[in-house]
């Protein structure tokens, strides 16, 4: 018998659909460093990504692992194209986690959100703020290297044509994130 370490991950990415959302707010709920901060607005983070997909500001990658009869989802990217406002109050002292207040306010009347239209004038201006709202895998899935490149390719490949003035990326909750965030350019950013 194989050990495991040696058994091939077979990783896909595709867009989030609506009917990924359950499963993804469950791993966040799931992750023991993520899921605490959400506590009751875990939630509002499922209503909010429901409301935000298909929206040009939004960029989502569901991983799939295909070793087994069906596709089970097994990490989740989500990015959000924000106002300049919003990312100078972020970045303001105290500082703070971004995650939940961000759910509340997609759902309230202050969204930090840029509509499809602000999200093309400001490609073609002076460039956009991005904000990886949560970057997150099952346990067992983000010890291992090709969930990385696989999620590096994604983030690579859903940006072409943006044109960024700023990024903030997701909040490491691991060792192998931060060593992560290290190798693919962290510094550099």
């Amino acid at each position: 018998m194989l050990e495991r370490s040696k058994i091939a991950m077979f990783l896909r990415w595709r867009p989030m659909q609506p009917t990924d959302v359950r499963a993804c707010t469950d791993i966040v709920a799931a992750d023991p460093v993520i899921g605490p901060r959400y506590g009751s607005v875990i939630e509002d983070l499922g209503y909010a990504w429901r409301n935000l997909l298909g929206s040009a500001a939004v960029t989502t990658s569901v991983f799939e692992q295909l070793h087994q009869k069906r596709p089970r989802i097994v990490g989740l990217v989500v990015s959000v194209l924000v106002s300049d406002e919003y990312f100078l109050e972020i970045k303001t002292p105290p500082l703070h986690w971004f995650g939940p207040e961000l759910a509340k306010r997609v759902m309230g009347r202050d969204s930090p959100v840029l509509s499809d239209r602000e999200v093309r004038d400001a490609n073609s201006g002076d460039g956009l703020n991005e904000l990886v709202w949560e970057s997150v895998a099952m346990p067992e899935i983000e010890q291992r290297p090709e969930f990385y490149h696989a999620m590096l390719g994604a983030f690579i490949e859903g940006h072409r044509g943006f044109f960024f003035k700023e990024l903030i990326t997701f909040q490491s909750g691991s060792v192998e994130r931060v060593q992560f965030t290290l190798d693919s350019g962290g510094l550099y950013w």
